[in-house]
């Protein structure tokens, strides 16, 4: 709940909010908190303070306050920002767990600033748990895209493929690679134009699960996606096969429509991956 609803709340009828369970005491009105919950019943507790900045919230009776904005980061790879290593974990464990086995402390709120990735990194390393918890209860999962597997190289793993022809087809990945990226330095200077296009897998509609309703009323969809590399921005052509098939005039048309609205009045060369 937000702190400031909350204390307007108070002001106007002088009692807690009815649908506000943990009870109210002096660490509530902070003034720097801005939102607050329960991990533990009456013992535990998460807060997010306002503005970006890392502040530092001096204990009161009986309530201890402590961050990690500033002591477990996250190093990236790329452009990645987390979620924390387990050497951080195992640092903030011990931490908390020296706070909860001490009995001078009646509550304990970790807090975080209002930076987005620091946000999300502590929530993920108090609440965790929680959150497998529900996704398990749940039945819950997140759904990992595939990418698109040659033949050759699914032929190679199954050993099916002999050496030399494997190494040419590395090469020729590896050339394609090069190239790609000369394009895209390219695109980046502004010298071309440089596009990527491909097909979505095709989406059956609607979604039934009785077989003999579904193979009576089942309509494929089909989806193709012009994305300029450098602008990233996405065009989709959906179409049903009612509509038109999968032939090359098909995917001609929906390029050539592509170029002609965001292209060709630029005046610049065009390297088009398929």
């Amino acid at each position: 709940m937000k702190i400031g609803n909350y204390v307007k709340w108070l002001n106007y009828y002088g009692q807690p909010h009815p649908y506000y369970s943990v009870n109210m005491d002096e660490f509530y009105y902070n003034a720097e908190i801005e939102y607050i919950t329960e991990i533990i019943k009456n013992k535990l507790y998460f807060a997010s303070t306002h503005g970006d900045e890392t502040k530092v919230l001096k204990a009161s009776a009986g309530t201890l306050y402590f961050t990690t904005d500033e002591e477990l980061i996250y190093v990236n790879y790329y452009y990645d920002f987390g979620p924390l290593n387990l050497s951080c974990l195992y640092k903030f464990c011990c931490q908390l767990n020296t706070y909860l086995c001490n009995p001078s402390v009646r509550r304990i709120v970790y807090y975080s600033s209002g930076i987005s990735p620091k946000r999300i990194h502590q929530i993920l390393t108090i609440a965790g748990g929680s959150f497998r918890k529900i996704f398990n209860e749940k039945n819950l999962s997140l759904f990992t895209p595939k990418k698109d597997r040659c033949d050759l190289c699914i032929e190679y793993e199954k050993r099916n493929l002999h050496e030399d022809k494997w190494k040419e087809h590395v090469e020729d990945k590896n050339r394609s690679r090069d190239e790609r990226s000369k394009d895209k330095d390219r695109a980046s200077k502004g010298e071309c134009i440089l596009l990527c296009m491909d097909l979505q897998a095709v989406k059956v509609a609607p979604t039934l699960n009785a077989a003999k309703i579904y193979f009576k009323t089942n309509l494929g969809c089909h989806n193709v996606t012009v994305y300029n590399i450098t602008s990233r921005q996405a065009t989709c052509f959906c179409f049903s096969e009612v509509d038109t098939g999968l032939s090359a005039s098909t995917f001609a048309s929906c390029a050539v429509d592509y170029l002609e609205r965001h292209c060709l009045f630029k005046k610049l060369p065009i390297v088009h991956f398929v």
